[in-house]
């Protein structure tokens, strides 16, 4: 799966290193900020009714679920919770430190994900 992106530009990812590095730097601080969350606030929006169909599917197929892809977004989103309340996070399980995905922006968000089908040995 991957699920809608937040469409993050060169002008975005310049924004938030100059902000991260020199925050006295960039004197379009308020601009560049509400040009962020408009986009993160699309694709949110945008990735709801996805996330709920692939959920729906998960829950109802009769056979064990292996899902892997690019969520964008972290584990504290709506889109993983409604999933981990479907499927067991391998990363949860056998991962280890952040789980970066990501190196450029932001390296310590994890928005790649893969999940399977709670599986009973007895």
């Amino acid at each position: 799966m991957h699920l809608e992106s937040v469409k993050f530009g060169k002008e975005d990812y310049n924004f938030v290193n100059d902000i991260t590095n020199d925050p006295g730097k960039n004197d379009n601080l308020k601009q560049g900020f509400i040009a962020i969350v408009r986009k993160i606030k699309k694709a949110y929006l945008r990735r709801t009714p996805q996330i709920e169909k692939i959920a729906d599917f998960a829950r109802s197929s009769p056979y064990p679920v292996l899902l892997t892809g690019d969520l964008n977004d972290t584990p504290v989103s709506y889109c993983y919770k409604l999933l981990d309340n479907e499927l067991e996070d391998t990363f949860v399980e056998a991962g280890s430190g952040f789980g970066q995905t990501h190196s450029q922006m932001l390296p310590f968000l994890r928005i790649d994900f893969i999940f399977h089908s709670a599986i009973s040995l007895f």
